[in-house]
């Protein structure tokens, strides 16, 4: 009890009564709720920094490991191997590009590793300053592998071009070995046959003899035919410079074709001429005229080897820029027998042919003449179904 004053007085006392284990239960319950909030507060950022750890591990570490892996692969030279992105970036609804290469932009296509092949190099000069490019990247390690991806494709646009380049050169390489040494022979023949020629043909006027006759003819026949062959191997051993005058292609085809006309009309071959708007530029005119006579030539002996009712030869030109690249380009194409998946490589080697009476440099003088202005040539065949040559001229 507590006692009650006024002053110094007590008037009274106050008497209090309380149930102790009623207290001690209330106090427990106190501790048993503080007990469970902070168990559960601990449980719940146990779970939180599992989930977190595993969060990390897959959105941060996988796309450092598949980037790993991608330099792994590089260091091997497997090019091939299947790039980071299985599917492009988020879809933009806004698909113009500042640099005009939407057709082309990896960000929007549904096939963004043929995209970035198709830009090459183009890919870290243009695209990696894109605004949707650092948009679209949610991330660095995002950004750090697009921008890798990206890389690669330059790389893999560098390796053509230097595979291109090593076989122009083996071809030319080629060319000249082939060249120097077709020079001496043929020399050496043309002395011979010169000698074989004129007695032959004093046999012929000075023997009275039929057989002596006839034989003389068919000799001199026969070393007449050598001797065309043998001013052929020395015109392809030359290294002769072209003479680059400001010339019309265009003219220059419709010259090739009217000379040829008889040829055409022989072989009942039609011949579609789709000669487009294109400039003049500087070529030499008798070597661009001896590249379409032989492939124009060719076309018609491949008709004639497939023996089709109706031959078709078709001849294209037009204008394009490119790459910061301004080219025309003279399509020539045919519907006849092709050439064989095993040919194709061997087709621009000197000395290969697969006519009975073929040279076998008629197109490595094409290779050359287009090689020396500076022109790439191409070829698309198969075989039972005809070939295209395509080739382009910086301008």
């Amino acid at each position: 009890y507590y006692p009650v004053k006024i002053d110094e007085d007590v008037i009274g006392y106050v008497i209090v009564r309380y149930n102790q284990n009623m207290i001690k239960t209330a106090v427990d319950k106190e501790i048993m709720s503080v007990v469970l909030q902070t168990g559960s507060i601990a449980v719940f950022v146990i779970l939180a920094s599992f989930l977190g750890t595993f969060f990390i591990s897959g959105v941060a570490v996988r796309p450092i490991v598949e980037l790993k892996n991608k330099i792994l692969d590089i260091t091997t030279k497997d090019f091939q191997s299947k790039g980071i992105l299985d599917k492009p970036l988020k879809k933009s609804k806004n698909k113009e590009c500042i640099k005009e290469l939407a057709e082309n932009c990896w960000i929007v296509s549904e096939n963004p590793e043929n995209a970035l092949d198709e830009i090459g190099e183009l890919s870290i000069k243009e695209c990696s300053k894109c605004e949707k490019f650092h948009k679209l990247a949610n991330d660095e390690i995002d950004e750090l592998s697009y921008s890798f991806y990206m890389m690669t494709a330059s790389l893999k646009d560098y390796l053509k071009k230097l595979e291109e380049a090593h076989k122009e050169r083996e071809t030319l390489n080629c060319m000249a070995t082939m060249g120097e040494m077709s020079a001496k022979i043929a020399h050496e023949i043309k002395n011979a046959l010169y000698a074989i020629g004129n007695a032959a043909g004093y046999l012929k006027h000075s023997v009275n003899n039929e057989i002596v006759k006839e034989f003389s003819s068919v000799i001199k026949d026969e070393v007449n035919r050598l001797n065309e062959m043998t001013i052929t191997f020395l015109n392809f051993s030359k290294l002769v410079e072209p003479k680059f005058e400001l010339n019309d292609l265009n003219k220059e085809i419709e010259r090739t074709v009217k000379l040829l006309k008889d040829d055409f009309e022989d072989e009942n071959i039609e011949l579609n001429l789709n000669l487009g708007k294109i400039p003049a530029f500087k070529f030499d005119k008798n070597m661009i005229k001896q590249v379409l006579f032989n492939l124009i030539l060719n076309s018609i002996d491949a008709i004639k080897e497939k023996g089709i009712e109706k031959g078709l030869i078709t001849i294209n030109t037009y204008y394009k820029e490119e790459k910061n690249k301004k080219v025309v380009v003279l399509e020539i194409e045919d519907n006849g027998i092709g050439i064989k998946k095993e040919h194709k490589e061997k087709i621009f080697k000197p000395f290969f042919t697969t006519k009975q009476k073929g040279t076998g440099l008629g197109l490595p003088m094409v290779y050359k003449i287009i090689f020396s202005h500076g022109g790439i040539i191409n070829m698309n065949s198969e075989y039972g179904k005809g070939t295209k040559f395509i080739i382009e001229f910086k301008v």
